[in-house]
């Protein structure tokens, strides 16, 4: 019997108690329930095998006391009330200091389960079900009662066909985790989409579960925009280019190409000054750079282009800059075709001078 040690393993069960408790918060409940059913358990019944002879060696000291209180004078008793009174009340306040720690730290751990937003399984070593919190209880649309000490293979129809029974045998034998992400559950589940996580508790299986049905259709929701945007602006009648601060083109649909008579292809490998009229080029360049920096630029405006066959084509550009983090990184331009239009423009402009002339000029007579 050592009362000292029974102390130090009194001290040492608060500081896995402690270590149980701050994982469990942490999220680390694997680690919790391992330590509470590992060493926690371990050290408790360390602690109440020192205990157990302190208890029955006050008992024993008790009765020698007494039966020497008889024999002696009152002095002698009172000393030995005394006596047995410390050693009875020392050993009942470390047996119950114990009891009410080990009640705490199950119940601690039972309301967090209780009020975590994932599901929580566990299962003996032969897959019985020994607990489940709401949220898993809500996920599954089971109740307690009908699920509480059957085996998975008779509440989960498909568990075997899916070859899941294999995978948490699996686990239970090498320990290793198995991580599900995308799991579709049997119909009688509802039409969900489920994230699950299995591990090894103690010598049976614990499994985290989530539900992410909303979370999958809202991102198959964004995914099915983004594709719908992406063959909008590739199928517009616009012309479109994205391009960086160094002049790269990042992006560019497919009528930018026909407007310059390039394929894809070819046109990853052209930057602007073969794009651009010569005539044009510093200019453009000039008013591309200056937007880049935030300075107050013409928003919409014209120049010539060259088509790879090197005609010539007049085009009309509205262009802004794109952000990153509340920085400048890129413009994207909208261009236009207005060859047919500058063309009758001239026409029309030398049509004009062409009359005038005739009026301008003097009759001979």
């Amino acid at each position: 019997m050592d009362v000292q040690n029974a102390y130090k393993l009194f001290i040492d069960w608060e500081t896995i108690r402690d270590e149980v408790i701050n994982l469990s918060l942490s999220g680390s409940k694997e680690a919790a329930i391992n330590i509470t059913r590992g060493k926690g358990a371990s050290h408790v019944e360390q602690m109440i095998a020192e205990l157990l002879p302190m208890i029955d060696f006050a008992s024993q000291k008790a009765n020698q006391l007494l039966q020497n209180a008889r024999d002696a004078r009152k002095r002698a008793s009172a000393w030995m009330g005394v006596a047995i009174v410390i050693f009875a009340s020392f050993g009942f306040f470390v047996f119950y200091r114990t009891i009410q720690v080990i009640k705490i730290s199950q119940v601690r751990l039972s309301d967090f389960l209780s009020s975590a937003t994932d599901g929580f399984i566990l299962f003996d070593s032969k897959l019985n079900y020994l607990e489940i919190n709401k949220t898993a209880l809500k996920i599954t649309g089971m109740k307690y009662i009908d699920i509480f000490g059957k085996n998975i293979v008779d509440i989960v129809p498909n568990v075997k066909e899916t070859g899941r029974y294999d995978k948490y045998r699996e686990v239970i034998d090498t320990g290793e985790s198995y991580h599900f992400t995308d799991l579709v559950p049997h119909p009688i589940f509802g039409e969900k989409r489920l994230e699950l996580k299995a591990f090894k508790a103690g010598d049976g299986l614990g499994i985290i579960i989530r539900d992410i049905t909303s979370r999958l259709e809202a991102e198959e929701k964004l995914i099915k925009s983004e594709r719908q945007y992406r063959e909008l602006v590739g199928e517009a009648g616009i012309a479109i280019l994205i391009d960086n601060i160094k002049g790269e083109f990042k992006y560019f649909n497919r009528r930018f190409c026909e407007l310059f008579g390039y394929s894809e292809e070819d046109m990853q490998k052209q930057v602007h000054g073969t794009l651009i009229h010569p005539d044009d080029v510093e200019r453009v360049k000039m008013i591309h750079a200056d937007r880049l920096k935030g300075k107050r630029v013409p928003h919409r405006y014209e120049f010539r282009g060259i088509r790879k066959d090197k005609s010539v084509i007049h085009l009309e550009v509205s262009a802004t800059t794109l952000e990153e983090n509340g920085t400048i990184s890129a413009t994207r331009s909208f261009l236009w075709d207005i060859t047919e239009r500058k063309l009758a423009q001239e026409a029309l402009a030398q049509s004009e001078s062409d009359f005038r002339g005739l009026f301008e000029t003097p009759v001979m007579r």
